[in-house]
């Protein structure tokens, strides 16, 4: 019953984007445009999720971003996994001058050239680190796009574009560590499914600094060991669920729908 809700709610929001870009394209032919929001420069998809939300309101799960942005008050390296076109990177950089360093993930190279032209046009290429790369394991069949119409045909649930993996790498972890210096820690984990293989490769690392983390917690997408195993890691690091102005037990995660793909916030304590 819970996964039932879960699915509708996502269905819902689904269709009203798919109805809003069938509308758009009339107007706007181009795969890919420029537009400019918020002081901010973009070169987006309008066919994506992330290229519409930025095309409509400026940004992609802008709430999620400026919740997590609150609470980094001291110089930070961040590192973002899933960068996808840098919404999230470029968003916290724009409204966070406490970011002094970030470095970006992304195994796509379609999404890579989207993330350099950004990176590039709104002047952060001095603070950031792009890397066409991959933490963990890559599974080829991996979604890396969202696109809402796919050859006229709908998207299916959950099932996004399968990625463009050509000469991707697996990344070294120690690039993470020599940046660090003086800096706090932030992670962003957003790579569908693929969380737990991300923080079992990072477990050194988070065990060593105990970063703040955002992370998208799928229990759809994960298997259940790698739901315990995630669930399990962070408890034996002291980490709880940031939920308003209170810490939550991770155990939620296995009681509460709305944490069937949930972006959580996770605070070492």
């Amino acid at each position: 019953m819970k996964k039932y809700f879960f699915y509708i709610e996502f269905q819902l929001k689904l269709n009203i984007a798919k109805a809003i870009y069938l509308i758009i394209r009339f107007f706007k032919t181009e795969k890919i445009i420029k537009i400019v929001r918020k002081k901010i420069f973009w070169t987006i998809r309008l066919n994506d999720i992330v290229g519409l939300s930025i095309y409509l309101i400026g940004g992609f799960q802008l709430r999620k971003l400026r919740k997590f942005s609150k609470i980094l008050k001291s110089e930070t390296l961040l590192v973002d996994i899933g960068a996808n076109l840098g919404s999230f990177s470029i968003g916290m950089a724009t409204i966070n001058k406490n970011i002094q360093r970030i470095i970006t993930i992304e195994p796509d190279y379609e999404n890579i050239e989207l993330l350099q032209k950004n990176i590039f046009d709104n002047k952060l290429s001095e603070k950031v680190l792009i890397s066409n790369s991959f933490i963990g394991e890559l599974n080829p069949d991996s979604p890396s796009k969202y696109p809402l119409i796919i050859n006229n045909k709908n998207l299916n649930y959950f099932n996004g574009e399968p990625g463009n993996f050509n000469d991707t790498e697996s990344f070294n972890n120690d690039i993470i560590s020599s940046n660090i210096k003086n800096l706090d820690l932030a992670i962003k984990i957003d790579v569908d499914g693929n969380e737990a293989k991300v923080v079992q490769s990072l477990s050194n690392i988070i065990e060593k600094h105990k970063p703040k983390i955002l992370i998208e917690i799928n229990k759809i997408l994960l298997t259940q060991q790698e739901l315990d195993y995630l669930i399990s890691f962070f408890k034996q690091n002291n980490y709880k669920i940031l939920s308003g102005k209170k810490l939550k037990n991770l155990n939620s995660i296995y009681t509460h729908y709305k944490q069937w793909g949930m972006d959580l916030i996770l605070i070492p304590k």
